[in-house]
């Protein structure tokens, strides 16, 4: 019988009920992709599903203990099920990638022993799932749709914009894993040597696999175009106000409190940027939030190193904003913030039609979450809270109106129009979302940062 696995994790709750969040996700994206779209649609759909079932079975395995030939055997059945039901038509669907899934799960699943030890109680198990989940679909699908270009390097293969994207964020993150992986077992290592040798490794990669040198092949890109030029600039402008107020807050009014209200100015900014990125330039929105993704986990490897100067700036700063949540040797509540804003541009298939969808995050965190903290840090009382719960009525009113009203001002903002407020139907909608999103924001003990945009995003697809 499996033993349950209680290792190394915030708050101990029993939540193995989220490793199901993004697969539930994905069986709706495919039975309405398998009722509305082509064949090919439906197998790169299925092939997604497929890896987020796998990633689950890793999951699962780990948290019950599950011996690992029990796992092989279902992991194995579970493809040439579908692989003998003609499901797959891709070449690579062979006995060789089912290997490939076979070896990379065991590989991930001696990781998984590994990382809640090394990092204790920095993390509950839903937190783990869901950010396991997204870099595991990742990584295995980036690998196997770009095969060619990893074998092929004499240029004459052109790859689309958004996959080369996809392979420089991908080459990024394994060299960022390499330096990692070295940098645990070369205890001698010095953290300067890493600090130089990875962007030099980087470097490197990218000529490589673009053929091209890598500054020359970003400035053609950024600046194609005149929208793009400017949004850059906008979000530059963005960046450096709220970098200005990182740096007044924590080094000029030391004496003054942060709150949670404080913080939100994070939530603030990024909204600014999702928003006008869904609507301008979808493209560089997604390649941005990886690379900005890439650098948080970069500046978190060098905040955990032992570089004397950078390491105390850094762990200044941290110490000043860090969140209640973050109760571990690691900082990661403005990581899962970018996460969660982001896996709606990566999750939906079809992106220049849903920019609502797109902005579920926003909606959620970036908004919603953000009226609740400063209403409830202003108005609310100890008296006013909810049974079990740090939140105020007032707050999670807040929240409910306005994630309401802002349904109705990013659909005008996006579309130039608003929604039919006389149709009954809609507006009955958008109050089951707010309402469903603002009791899960009230009662969540995860970091709602990294919660809240999934459920958003699972209620707009199912409603709208």
């Amino acid at each position: 019988m499996a033993k349950f696995n209680r290792l190394n994790f915030r708050q101990n709750i029993i939540d193995s009920k989220y490793i199901l969040l993004l697969p539930l996700i994905a069986a709706y994206e495919l039975w309405k992709i398998n009722r509305t779209s082509s064949l090919s649609n439906h197998e790169s759909q299925l092939f997604n599903y497929y890896l987020l079932i796998n990633a689950c079975i890793v999951l699962l395995a780990y948290r019950f203990n599950v011996f690992l030939g029990s796992f092989t055997l279902f992991n194995a059945g579970l493809f040439v099920i579908l692989y003998y039901q003609q499901t797959f038509s891709i070449p690579f669907f062979s006995i060789g990638f089912l290997s490939f899934i076979l070896i990379f799960n065991l590989i991930t699943l001696k990781l998984l022993w590994i990382l809640p030890v090394k990092y204790s109680r920095c993390f509950t198990f839903a937190e783990f799932a869901i950010v396991f989940q997204t870099i595991y679909y990742y990584v295995v699908s980036i690998c196997l749709f770009n095969w060619q270009y990893w074998i092929v390097n004499d240029g004459s293969s052109m790859m689309l914009v958004a996959q080369k994207f996809d392979t420089i964020c991908l080459i990024c993150y394994s060299t960022l894993a390499i330096h990692w992986m070295i940098a645990q077992f070369v205890s001698k290592l010095d953290p300067i040597i890493y600090l130089i040798s990875l962007p030099l490794s980087l470097y490197v990669w990218l000529y490589h696999f673009l053929h091209i040198e890598p500054l020359y092949w970003f400035v053609t890109f950024f600046s194609s175009n005149q929208i793009r030029i400017y949004l850059l600039l906008f979000w530059f402008s963005v960046v450096l106000l709220t970098l200005t107020f990182v740096y007044i807050h924590t080094f000029l009014t030391v004496d003054r409190q942060t709150t949670t209200a404080t913080r939100k100015i994070f939530h603030l900014a990024i909204s600014i940027v999702y928003i006008t990125g869904i609507k301008y330039d979808l493209l560089l929105l997604n390649f941005a939030s990886k690379l900005i993704l890439f650098i948080f986990i970069f500046i978190e490897i060098i905040r955990l190193s032992r570089i004397p100067v950078i390491v105390s700036i850094i762990n200044t700063v941290f110490e000043r904003f860090r969140d209640e949540k973050d109760s571990g040797i690691l900082t990661l509540t403005h990581i899962y913030l970018l996460i969660g804003c982001s896996l709606p541009l990566w999750l939906c298939n079809d992106s220049t039609n849903h920019r609502l969808l797109l902005s579920s995050g926003i909606l959620s965190i970036g908004i919603g979450d953000t009226i609740a903290s400063i209403v409830g840090i202003t108005f609310g009382s100890r008296r006013q809270r909810w049974p079990n719960s740090s939140k105020t009525y007032i707050g999670t009113f807040g929240f409910f109106l306005s994630h309401f009203l802002s349904f109705f001002l990013l659909d005008y903002y996006y579309y130039n129009n608003l929604f039919n407020t006389n149709q009954l139907q809609l507006v009955i909608k958008v109050l089951i979302i707010s309402i469903i999103t603002c009791l899960m924001e009230t009662f969540t003990k995860h970091v709602d940062n990294l919660l809240l945009p999934l459920i958003e995003y699972f209620l707009i697809r199912i409603l709208f």
